[in-house]
């Protein structure tokens, strides 16, 4: 027999679901058949996770629109500079952008007369907007990658919620 049990940790109630049965001696002992959190019912939990799943999966569909319009700008503006319209990698992003970020502050360094006279200041601004734009496009795209992630974990309790709710409830 399952029922919903509360439980009181650090001053907060959270609730559970809970089968009782007895051992081998016949004593009686109870098993945790999933955690619903806040949610003192299975079927609020059920809604709680569907909503979570539809929020996480709107949000990776938001970030990678996001991604894809950045990298639609970076190929507007550099797309000639890169080959068969592949944006440089992770890596080279971040290396590219330190390098031009090391020409800028040579530039604006007050030691360095000489490389202020050698370093095209519009040039350096070009290429770190660039790298800086291809960077941005990875971090939307891994955090895309993160809300899908999210949402799977919550899509695998749902299914946990739904099979206790079906073999118990």
């Amino acid at each position: 027999m399952a029922f919903i049990r509360d439980k009181q940790v650090h001053g907060h109630k959270y609730y559970q679901a809970v089968r009782s049965y007895r051992d081998r001696d016949g004593k009686p002992r109870q098993q945790v058949l999933c955690h619903l959190g806040v949610h003192n019912s299975l079927e609020a939990a059920i809604d709680a996770e569907r909503t979570k799943i539809k929020v996480h999966r709107r949000c990776a569909v938001l970030r990678r629109m996001k991604a894809k319009a950045l990298r639609a700008k970076i190929l507007d503006l550099h797309g000639w500079e890169f080959v068969d319209g592949e944006l440089p990698s992770r890596d080279e992003t971040l290396q590219g952008s330190w390098l031009w970020w090391e020409q800028w502050e040579a530039y604006f360094d007050p030691k360095n007369h000489y490389g202020r006279r050698h370093i095209d200041i519009e040039e350096v601004d070009i290429q770190f907007e660039k790298y800086s734009s291809c960077f941005h496009y990875y971090i939307a795209m891994g955090r895309a990658s993160d809300a899908d992630r999210s949402a799977d974990a919550h899509q695998e309790k749902l299914d946990k919620l739904n099979r206790v709710r079906r073999e118990y409830f």
